[in-house]
């Protein structure tokens, strides 16, 4: 499930939980393993470094049903596209991942990969709506799962692809009524 909107908005310890409860090749670096104890808030979300292609990718870890891990993606633009792969490679890790604006609004967010929970890993792959600026990655284990383990993380920025003009819809309202 891809949900993305721009209108969810909390405050205190780190959103994701609360959120995500509600809502239920070759010649790139080897993984970065990135300690993430202490960053579970925006406020002390860890920077990611992307390299010369606008890639990144780093292994974390999720350590109990309580710890969230926040990623500073840098600063985005309108029509920037964002992909992010997070995949379980220890543990039994059912994980939640979501992307937020520097206000902290929700752009997007993803449960399984596949909508009959054969594959539980995240993935991400949107087109940049909301305001140029810094960028969140926000991740999680699934709310009362109970579950734990490390996970790599691929991100992608392509630059500039472009926002697509909107399109006239017509809507036919029928107030006849039925049986």
């Amino acid at each position: 499930m891809l949900l993305t909107t721009g209108r969810c908005r909390r405050t205190g310890r780190f959103v994701l939980l609360g959120l995500l409860g509600i809502l239920a090749a070759g010649g790139c670096p080897l993984p970065t393993s990135i300690t993430n104890d202490t960053n579970g808030t925006f406020a002390t979300a860890k920077p990611i470094s992307l390299d010369d292609s606008d890639q990144a990718e780093f292994t974390a870890e999720i350590t109990d049903s309580e710890d969230t891990d926040v990623f500073d993606l840098g600063i985005l633009s309108p029509g920037d596209r964002l992909f992010v792969d997070i995949q379980t490679t220890q543990g039994n890790l059912d994980s939640l991942a979501a992307v937020f604006d520097a206000r902290e609004y929700m752009q997007a967010f993803n449960d399984d990969r596949e909508p009959d929970g054969s594959n539980l890993n995240p993935l991400i792959d949107i087109t940049i709506h909301g305001p140029q600026g810094d960028y969140f990655l926000g991740v999680a284990p699934y709310p009362g799962s109970g579950s734990t383990g490390t996970y790599r993380v691929t991100v992608r920025v392509t630059r500039g692809v472009g926002l697509l003009d909107p399109e006239p819809q017509i809507v036919y309202l029928n107030w006849q009524g039925g049986n």
